[in-house]
């Protein structure tokens, strides 16, 4: 009979566990799709250049990564393109955190993080 009640319990949570976890790992990878993409455009010769790169990189990153975020959409700010710039992204993740609930929709949530990258000092910009 104890044993009969402590099942929805334990159930709750190994779900409450799950979910953490893939929280953790959606910030985590919503972070990472920041800087990525932030340091490929901040290797760019100019401020089109950079954009483009940081759409292909970002697309390449929603495909090769293996992480939680099913939509990833940037966006590409900072100083002027100049030498010593910077580079600033905001990545929004929009991942899953449990695969299923009971009425059997996904439960999303949608993860955002910056990374500001400098432009290197010595290198000429067009």
């Amino acid at each position: 009979m104890e044993l009969l009640l402590m099942v929805p319990v334990l159930m709750a949570l190994v779900v409450l566990v799950i979910t953490a976890g893939r929280v953790v790992q959606s910030k985590g990878d919503a972070s990472d799709a920041a800087y990525s993409v932030a340091r490929a455009a901040s290797l760019s010769s100019t401020w089109s250049e950079a954009q483009a790169v940081a759409s292909s990189t970002a697309a390449e990153w929603t495909a090769q990564s293996g992480s939680t975020c099913s939509r990833l959409d940037i966006s590409l700010a900072g100083s002027d393109f100049v030498s010593g710039g910077q580079i600033r992204v905001t990545a929004s993740c929009r991942a899953s955190l449990l695969a299923g609930t009971a009425a059997g929709q996904a439960t999303t949530r949608t993860f955002v993080a910056t990374a500001v990258v400098p432009i290197d000092e010595h290198r000429d910009l067009e």
